[in-house]
């Protein structure tokens, strides 16, 4: 980076790139919001991820960036594929890929970059809406936690009593009870099953004859 100084132009920095990438949650994420960098708003949308399983984004003074929604169908990255480690597709999982981002004046770290994304259960039976206030349905964090065969427990619906838990839901979102649920480590699902049901104040029972099917993973 190059100034005039007096009469002449001298350099008195370096402005530094780079390419990197990074892993924001467990997908489909169907919104993303704002990113922030440095604790200011870089870019704003909202975007919605519609069919799509990737975006392409520039950030106005800082560069280009893939975001991937995290779908069932998305390809590996292009960049990625080219950087000489092997990376899969990393189906399922919403993360992004910078490309010759900039990093700053004389600085050649990564700043500290935010995603405010939203990202709502998806489960097929459930017959309201998964999203409510903001936050999510508790029952829909629950059926899919229960049912995902990638990051849950992978049972069939067939297991649960869909129809029970469809009325919970409705009258949870009759209610407006709501939550914003993280989880950001490995938990044992019956650690998770006793949260949830400290939050609603209920109590998890078995229905005889209806056994769980063996789960496959994807």
């Amino acid at each position: 980076m190059r100034k005039e100084v007096g009469k002449k132009r001298q350099t008195v920095g370096y402005n530094y790139f780079a390419s990197f990438a990074g892993m924001l949650c467990v997908g489909p994420v169907q919104t993303l919001h704002a990113i922030i960098v440095d604790d200011e708003t870089a870019w704003e949308g909202p975007l919605n991820a519609g069919s799509n399983d990737s975006a392409e984004i520039t950030v106005e003074g800082r560069g280009s960036l893939t975001l991937y929604w995290g779908t069932a169908t998305q390809t590996a990255d292009a960049e990625l594929a080219g950087s000489g480690v092997e990376h899969p597709a990393y189906r399922g999982q919403c993360y992004v890929v910078f490309n010759d981002w900039l990093l700053g004046e004389n600085r050649n770290q990564v700043p500290g970059i935010q995603f405010e994304l939203t990202r709502l259960p998806v489960v097929s039976w459930l017959t309201v809406s998964a999203g409510l206030n903001g936050e999510v349905n508790p029952i829909a964090s629950l059926g899919e936690l229960m049912t995902d065969t990638r990051f849950g427990a992978g049972l069939p619906s067939s297991a649960l009593d869909t129809v029970g838990w469809n009325t919970v839901a409705t009258q949870l979102f009759n209610d407006g009870f709501s939550l914003s649920v993280f989880l950001d480590q490995v938990t044992r699902l019956d650690g998770l099953l006793n949260d949830f049901l400290e939050y609603l104040d209920a109590a998890l029972y078995h229905t005889p004859g209806r056994e769980a099917e063996p789960a496959t993973v994807a």
